[in-house]
C-alpha cells in the first residue's frame, strides 16, 4: 500500500488545535490569587468588633458642694480640698437626684477618707478614685442613674 503523505498544502490546511488565549489565562490565574488574597486578608487580618454595651450618654451635670477631707495617712495630717461633679445619665433630672445627694455625699466622704495622700496625688490614683467613686455612688444612690464623676478642684495639703 502506499504510505500516504503530507504535502505542505495539507499540512497547512489541517487545523492547528490551540489552547484559549494566554490572556485569558493570565486573566482567571489573577482573579483566582486576588480571591483567595481577599479571603485570606479578611479571615487573619481583620478584627471583629463584639457588641458591648451600649455607650452611656451624659445629660445633667450636678456639682456638689466642696469636700474637705482628712486623708487617712497616719504619719502626718494631710487633707484633700475636692470639689466633684456628677454626670447624671440622659433620662435623668439634675432636679430629680436632688433627693439623692445626701446619700451622694456619704458615699464620697466614706470614700476619700480611706484614702492616702500617695493614692491620690497621682494622674493614675486620680483615676482609680474616679472609677471607685462612680461603683460607690452607684451603688448608694442605685444603678442607672450616675455616669460620670468629674473633679472640678482638687487640692491636697
Amino acid at each position: 500500500m502506499a504510505v500516504a503523505e503530507k504535502t505542505p498544502a495539507a499540512a497547512e490546511a489541517a487545523p492547528a488545535k490551540k489552547g484559549p488565549p494566554i490572556v485569558v489565562i493570565i486573566g482567571l490565574t489573577a482573579l483566582v490569587a486576588f480571591g483567595l488574597g481577599f479571603v485570606v486578608v479578611q479571615k487573619f487580618f481583620t478584627k471583629t468588633v463584639k457588641a458591648g454595651p451600649a455607650p452611656i450618654v451624659i445629660g445633667d451635670t450636678v456639682t456638689l458642694d466642696e469636700f474637705l477631707i482628712n486623708l487617712a495617712d497616719t504619719d502626718s495630717s494631710h487633707y484633700l480640698k475636692v470639689t466633684i461633679g456628677l454626670g447624671l445619665i440622659q433620662g435623668q433630672t439634675a432636679e430629680t437626684f436632688k433627693e439623692k445627694i445626701p446619700e451622694a455625699r456619704d458615699a464620697i466622704i466614706m470614700c476619700l477618707s480611706a484614702k492616702t495622700l500617695s493614692q491620690v496625688t497621682t494622674t493614675d490614683g486620680k483615676e482609680a478614685l474616679k472609677t471607685e467613686l462612680l461603683n460607690d455612688i452607684s451603688n448608694e444612690v442605685g444603678k442607672g442613674i450616675v455616669g460620670a464623676v468629674y473633679f472640678e478642684g482638687f487640692a491636697t495639703q
